[in-house]
């Protein structure tokens, strides 16, 4: 790619090394930028889902642009964390992003367009066909800025955040150099390029886009959690790109079914997560393979990543060698509104529609609101959950652009309340302000966070950002506290007497705007209604009638505090002295009640005092009494060394056998959360023995408490820390 084509699509900051042949031309960067929808097909790292990439795939791929300047000829480099040698870039390239609004006119506009369009770029024909198969016509400022340097021969480092056309950024210099020499009819050959993401998912999203760009080249995607063979019989066909997570790569190549010994790009994409979810040695690992197995120890290292972290540094030194670092981010920060108030609820999969629907009932009751999904299936299964009623309608890639201006007017006007899309069909819309915006499950990009929760807490109002996250997913309140410094507060999910009070609130509402003609018309039949169903109380009558309406005519059940699970119900027990970890309440039910399945109890967390843990348990296991007389005549039969203590409120039953408080444990329900442990990255808190352990006890091994009651054996040190 010639220099010229980056300095007139991106501002550029090179140090003294770097030697331009017009350098002296300033070029003046634009004070307008276009900001262009790019299609979820064309970028695997966007924020739309994977099957909302179908319906754009037709769509043109357009980018954010902004002329480049040579505006000096400085050293330029940023560090997070200082490492003990800091290798220098040979080249240094800052991209100043400019919004759309700033645009100055048209012509300035298509001047930056033209710029970037496809055909301007040194690449395949077969490539530049595919790109404009999907509607790419241009490329990302990220995109163009890395081509040059990665094409020839040089190692990257890249500081982008995700959203931004990265992955299309490394994947065509890749695909574009592999098509150079054509391998693809040799079988058993090893791979050539390797890359490294954090999630499943972002792994296949990255291998459907090599492989929408290469159709020559054979692509694959190796990961945990399926059969191994398939993925044995895949590299000994022939590979010439490997996309995967570093656990399932380290795991083939130790056991010898994986050689990197051909291999000639290795680029580790979101390095900072994968570094944040416990990957920092399987990556290591995987490098120091490379570098001792490559037979002519030249390869290109490509490194993406949001921030730049000690760790990155210290593989820039280690692995990288005349690299060009390119800098998307800058010193800018991601930014809301403090009118925001930041939530998160952890409930499981099968419970989040329940919950989403709860959600609207109790913080969505006097306001409008945009409930977002990853997928249009996900928008239709929302939009025709029964709690929804009639007061929500879809948007997504289906929905004709008639239908949308409709939906939008309903919106507007107040003829719907809610409002439940995909991010491609929100984005670039006129959608007025709302009190409530509701993330169905967390948006893969910390960018997209940023902009659905600005759609609420504008023009002074305060607003609410809710978003419900699995147990497999614990880590990402903590994930968005470190990326952006917005804190969102931990809630449990709606309870009963919330959902009640909240849902009565909102269909008394509706019963009050009944025409007056139309009530005496339903008179006589309510009052037949109370004597025959309600004895003749027309209260109860009318608040049945308010249960119906509210969409709760099947009751309402008692629900997990960590899950969301209608099924479960959360209990929490207090200790005397701090435990390690929420596994060492689940060995003591594990020893009081061994009848239990390692199903029958899960979600064991430990508060940031030590002190509690909480964890749910199977609603049919489990039975609460209430209690005022010390053990109810029942006499505790375990033999602990301690009296049995004075037990008032209630009395829990597990799987028909009775617990025992002592003056050292003491179970009970939970009625609310205390502040927990951040969870481990990638740990649902279901390992053996809870809290996302590994197998094994804490602490004291477990071998202080009897079978029989959730006491301990006598031992003098029973009161030590647990």
């Amino acid at each position: 790619m010639a220099v010229s084509s980056i300095e007139n699509s991106s501002h550029i900051k090179v140090d003294k090394k770097t030697t331009y042949k017009n350098k002296d031309k300033k070029i003046s960067s634009l004070k307008k930028r276009s900001k262009r929808d790019q299609s979820s097909s064309s970028d695997s790292s966007s924020d739309s889902s994977s099957d909302e990439s179908s319906d754009n795939s037709s769509k043109k791929h357009t980018s954010k642009k902004s002329k480049l300047s040579i505006d000096s000829i400085e050293e330029t480099e940023e560090v997070s964390e200082p490492v003990k040698s800091i290798l220098k870039p040979s080249e240094s390239i800052t991209i100043n992003e400019i919004d759309e609004e700033e645009l100055e006119n048209a012509a300035e506009k298509k001047k930056v367009d033209n710029h970037l369009l496809v055909e301007n770029f040194p690449l395949n024909d077969l490539i530049k066909k595919n790109l404009l198969k999907k509607g790419i016509e241009s490329l990302f400022q990220i995109q163009a800025a890395v081509l040059k340097p990665i094409t020839e021969g040089k190692d990257v480092l890249a500081r982008a955040r995700t959203g931004t056309g990265k992955t299309l950024a490394f994947s065509l210099p890749i695909a574009n150099k592999l098509m150079e020499n054509d391998l693809s009819k040799v079988r058993g050959r090893t791979p050539r390029a390797i890359i490294m993401a954090p999630t499943r998912e972002l792994a296949k999203q990255v291998s459907l886009e090599f492989e929408s760009i290469s159709s020559n080249l054979s692509v694959d995607c190796f990961y945990g959690g399926v059969p191994i063979d398939q993925q044995f019989n895949s590299l000994r066909r022939g590979l010439d790109i490997l996309v995967g997570t570093p656990g399932r790569l380290l795991d083939h190549l130790n056991r010898g079914s994986l050689s990197l010994a051909a291999t000639e790009f290795v680029c580790l994409d979101e390095a900072d997560q994968m570094l944040d979810i416990g990957f920092k040695e399987d990556m290591e690992q995987t490098l120091k393979a490379l570098k001792e197995q490559s037979k002519s120890g030249k390869f290109q290292v490509l490194l993406f990543s949001a921030t730049v972290p000690e760790w990155v540094n210290n593989v820039v030194a280690e692995f990288m060698s005349d690299y060009v670092k390119v800098d998307l981010v800058g010193k800018s920060k991601l930014k809301t509104s403090e009118l925001i108030e930041h939530l998160a609820i952890q409930c499981s999969w099968a419970a989040h529609r329940d919950v989403v629907a709860d959600i609207l009932s109790v913080y969505g009751l006097r306001g409008r609101a945009i409930i977002f999904a990853e997928t249009k299936a996900e928008v239709t299964n929302l939009v025709a959950h029964p709690k929804m009623k009639s007061e929500a309608m879809p948007l997504h890639g289906d929905i004709t652009q008639v239908v949308r201006e409709k939906t939008l007017k309903m919106f507007r006007d107040g003829g719907i309340k809610y409002l439940v899309c995909t991010d491609v069909a929100a984005r670039g819309l006129d959608i007025p302000e709302v009190d409530l915006v509701i993330n169905s499950e967390p948006p893969k990009e910390v960018e997209t966070y940023i902009h659905r929760s600005g759609r609420t807490g504008r023009a002074g109002r305060n607003g609410i950002c809710i978003t419900c996250y699995t147990p497999q997913k614990s880590f990402w309140p903590g994930m968005i506290r470190k990326a952006t410094g917005i804190e969102c507060k931990v809630v449990s999910p709606p309870q009963i007497d919330d959902i009640a009070i909240a849902s009565g609130s909102s269909a008394a509402s509706i019963v009050a705007e009944c025409d007056p003609s139309v009530i005496k018309l339903f008179v006589q039949p309510a009052i037949t209604l109370a004597k025959e169903k309600f004895n003749g109380s027309l209260e109860n009558a009318l608040a049945s009638a308010l249960g119906v309406i509210a969409g709760y005519s099947s009751g309402l059940k008692h629900r997990s505090l960590l899950s969301g699970s209608d099924q479960h119900t959360t209990l929490i027990m207090t200790i005397k002295d701090p435990a390690r970890s929420g596994g060492f309440a689940r060995s003591v039910i594990q020893k009081t009640y061994p009848e239990l399945t390692f199903e029958d109890t899960s979600t064991y967390r430990l508060s940031l005092d030590g002190l509690k843990i909480v964890f749910d348990i199977k609603s049919e296991l489990l039975s609460i009494k209430p209690l005022s007389n010390k053990l109810n005549g029942e006499k505790n039969t375990s033999d602990d060394e301690y009296e049995d203590i004075e037990e008032e409120g209630e009395k829990i039953y597990i799987a028909n056998k009775p617990w025992h408080n002592t003056s050292t444990i003491k179970l009970e329900s939970c009625s609310e959360l205390p502040d927990l442990e951040e969870a481990r990255a990638g740990a649902s808190g279901n390992g053996f023995f809870g809290g996302g352990g590994r197998g094994r006890f804490s602490g004291n091994r477990g071998n202080r408490f009897s079978a029989s009651g959730g006491n301990g054996n006598s031992s003098s040190t029973n009161h030590k820390k647990f």
